[in-house]
């Protein structure tokens, strides 16, 4: 029993059902897994592993396209029939009860360090919110916060909002109005661009994407669909124009307009387990051209021997002019 101390201190146990239980065994015990007790139960054999081995056992059965039921993950509903399915159980391991115990007596340390750091920093500014305020001024508009008393852990009680608005306004000839919020520890900053004179003729806001209009506030022009239209790329949406009686006149647009648009990935596979899916769905992120992501829906087609899945992102475009 040569290494029983390092096998069995932290274990996990799985139910193996379906296929041929005694095959599969055997595989993993070929590959590494080293298996510490396996025993029959109804129509299922209860294996017991040391749980450094876990990570090998889930990449044979990936491998394998085996059905894996862990933490929740891969729900019943979704597993395949006529294959071996492996069903967490349980963690053990004579360890377990002291990690237990270590991490409340962790969990209590934690909660009181909270407490005293809340105390400490109940009046101070912990940082910024600058959501409302476009990329190309953030710089400016943390500039005339710290140098109007607002730096990072400046005391809220010595701030005068009202004045760092005016700071911000007054600093930043490209902002024409600033509001400044407390909200917990943090300072929200939402701002309005300066309106500087058009030297283009005026034209007409057209739509960046294909999709569906989820809002538009138009405040100078005239707006030519509505929320729920269906677009299409380079549509115009807000005309440059509005209607004075029977005459048209020419103007600049200011609108706000959202649309809710897809984007399509298709990722080849070898395998079609929750590594592959997890896989195409991070890369399908990173090559989305928007990071406001709102749902996702996911695609698996087998074929040519391999798997073809096909991610759906779906997104909220936000532009205007």
């Amino acid at each position: 029993m040569k290494g029983y101390p390092s096998e069995r201190a932290f274990t996990a146990e799985y139910a193996v059902t379906g296929g041929n239980a005694a095959v599969f065994l055997n595989r993993i015990s070929r590959a590494g897994v080293k298996i510490l007790a396996a025993r029959p139960s109804g129509n299922a054999v209860i294996l017991t592993i040391p749980s450094a081995d876990c990570k090998k056992l889930f990449a044979i059965c990936r491998e394998m396209c085996y059905n894996i039921i862990s933490d929740g993950k891969n729900p019943p509903e979704n597993v395949r029939k006529n294959r071996v399915t492996l069903t967490e159980r349980k963690r053990g391991g004579f360890m377990r009860p002291f990690v237990k115990t270590a991490r409340r007596f962790g969990l209590i340390a934690g909660a009181a360090a909270f407490i005293v750091c809340a105390a400490a920093f109940d009046d101070r500014i912990l940082g910024y919110t600058l959501a409302g305020v476009p990329a190309a001024s953030r710089s400016g508009v943390v500039r005339s916060l710290e140098e109007n008393g607002a730096a990072i852990l400046a005391k809220f009680s010595g701030t005068d909002l009202s004045a760092l608005s005016s700071a911000i306004v007054g600093d930043n000839a490209d902002i024409s109005f600033a509001a400044v919020k407390k909200r917990g520890s943090f300072l929200v900053v939402e701002t309005l661009p300066a309106v500087f004179p058009q030297v283009f003729p005026p034209t007409d806001v057209l739509s960046a994407v294909d999709g569906e209009i989820e809002k538009i506030t138009v405040l100078r022009g005239t707006a030519l669909v509505k929320k729920g239209d269906k677009v299409k790329k380079g549509q115009a949406l807000v005309g440059a124009y509005f209607t004075a009686g029977e005459s048209t006149v020419k103007t600049v647009p200011l609108a706000e307009i959202y649309v809710k648009a897809k984007f399509y990935f298709t990722f080849n596979a070898s395998g079609c387990g929750e590594y592959f899916t997890s896989a195409a769905v991070a890369v399908a992120k990173e090559k989305c051209p928007e990071s406001n992501i709102i749902a996702q829906n996911v695609e698996i087609l087998e074929e040519n021997g391999g798997y073809r899945i096909t991610v759906t992102l779906t997104y909220v475009k936000k532009f205007g002019g």
